[in-house]
């Protein structure tokens, strides 16, 4: 038996090889949550044991009455995770997680549907909570988390679906407690279907994007960009985006050019909407067009440098699978077969939940289905590592409002991610030896991202 290859042999096999590789599954399904009618979840170390965990939240009712309480779940450090406690009996949309009384601990702030008050949950350090401020009670469709006056504490931002009434600025008194900031001239009679915190225009102070729904009598408005000056002030951008119907949104640069984009979910299709560097922005193109998508999310998915489409889908009757769709680098997106789910899909969160450094998935499913978690399996070379080519150096850590950052070699860009692994900073580089304003960063842990000789680095700092 002749065992020698010929070259031409060789070809065919290393081209099977590499197209089972190219096909290979970068998430793997993990732990699944049991639950019924979720709506959202959030990530964070609740009981100070240096692992993620996980909380719940829920909306059913039953005649009217509220009948499913959001649920903590505290992570037994091998990535499964066990049931510790519930919070209230609540219809619950949306729900965060910031240190709202500046105790050094993660606090829970949960926005409520059908007119039921808002809540923040305060914890003792050990994953128990108490009730603190009940507060604002309208029809929340989303709610997030930024510090918008720079005083050092999380504020509270509510997109309201009531229509006829205005969304909500709730300003943080560093004890536990919000008040609410009148100040602002929100647009009323307008539905609220998403709100995102972003610094859209790259002046180092958070902005916020209203994504607007249409209404019950198909009256629609315009999704609406508003730029802080980081005092608590803000002036509504006169950017006028179609008519349509807009859901789940994302604030990110999915093109790479260092400006902050938009990608909206309207009608069926994942519209991006591209910053021309001014905060004004072109409609690009449609990204992905399918049947029943519920959510969107944008996450550099196999590690290489450019952000990623998530796409969640879900109807009545059918299962969807949900996708992920890779980017080339310049915003174009092109299916890549990568299914992480079939269910009735209603939200996708992104998180690095066993902290390896690049995004993990949970898949939150409606009615009684599990929710899921897909851990992301990228390896060398695409993973995220030290190297010594680089031979990066953050300082100091702690850090003021400066972050000094050297390498060996000159960088291409960098990126800072808050503990809920959303993208609060990027600019492009070409230098070895810099510094970083992080002035604007409330105390806290962050994860600085390097792109240099087409590796990234990953480095923890903690912001004082």
């Amino acid at each position: 038996m002749n065992n020698k290859l010929n070259g031409k042999n060789l070809l065919v096999i290393c081209f099977i090889l590499l197209s089972v590789s190219s096909k290979a599954q970068i998430f793997l399904e993990g732990d699944h949550i049991p639950s019924i009618y979720p709506t959202s979840a959030a990530f964070g170390d609740l009981n100070g044991d240096g692992f993620i965990d996980l909380v719940q939240a829920y909306m059913y009712f039953s005649d009217d009455i509220p009948e499913n309480a959001n649920k903590v779940w505290l992570n037994n450090g091998d990535m499964t995770f066990t049931f510790h406690t519930e919070l209230g009996n609540y219809p619950t949309v949306d729900i965060e997680i910031a240190d709202m009384d500046n105790d050094g601990d993660l606090d829970l702030i949960a926005g409520s549907d059908g007119n039921f008050v808002n809540r923040i949950w305060l914890n003792d350090g050990l994953g128990n909570f108490t009730v603190g401020q009940s507060f604002g009670n309208r029809d929340v469709s989303s709610l997030a988390i930024a510090d918008f006056n720079e005083d050092g504490y999380p504020d509270i931002i509510f997109g309201v679906s009531d229509i006829g009434t205005d969304d909500m600025l709730y300003i943080n008194n560093g004890n536990g407690t919000v008040t609410m900031d009148t100040d602002i001239p929100f647009t009323s009679g307008s539905r609220t279907s998403d709100v995102r915190t972003t610094d859209i225009n790259n002046d180092g102070h958070m902005d916020f994007v209203l994504s607007k729904a249409s209404t019950n009598l198909q009256i629609l408005e315009e999704s609406e960009v508003w730029t802080g000056f980081g005092d608590g002030t803000f002036y509504k951008s006169p950017q006028i985006f179609p008519l349509v119907g807009s859901g789940s949104t994302v604030a990110a640069d999915y093109n790479g050019d260092g400006e902050m984009d938009l990608v909206f979910l309207e009608e069926g299709n994942v519209n991006g909407y591209l910053n021309d560097g001014s905060s004004l922005f072109q409609h690009s193109t449609v990204l992905y067009s399918g049947a029943s998508i519920r959510d969107i999310d944008m996450i550099d998915a196999d590690v290489d440098g450019d952000l990623d489409l998530v796409v969640a889908r879900y109807a009545d009757d059918d299962a969807y699978e949900s996708l992920i769709l890779f980017n080339d680098g310049n915003g174009e997106f092109t299916d890549g077969s990568e299914q992480i789910s079939i269910a009735n899909t209603v939200r996708i969160e992104a998180f690095d939940i066993d902290e390896d450094r690049d995004m993990d998935l949970f898949i939150v499913n409606r009615t009684e289905q599990d929710n899921v978690f897909w851990i992301n399996q990228t390896d060398p070379p695409l993973a995220i590592h030290d190297t010594e080519t680089i031979k990066l150096i953050l300082y100091p850590n702690p850090a003021g409002n400066l972050l000094h950052v050297q390498a060996k070699t000159a960088i291409e860009n960098v990126s800072i991610y808050n503990i809920l692994g959303q993208q609060i900073y990027f600019k492009h580089i070409d230098a070895s030896n810099f510094e970083v304003d992080i002035s604007n960063l409330t105390s806290g842990e962050y994860i600085v991202k390097i792109l240099a000789n087409g590796q990234l680095v990953a480095k923890k700092i903690l912001k004082q």
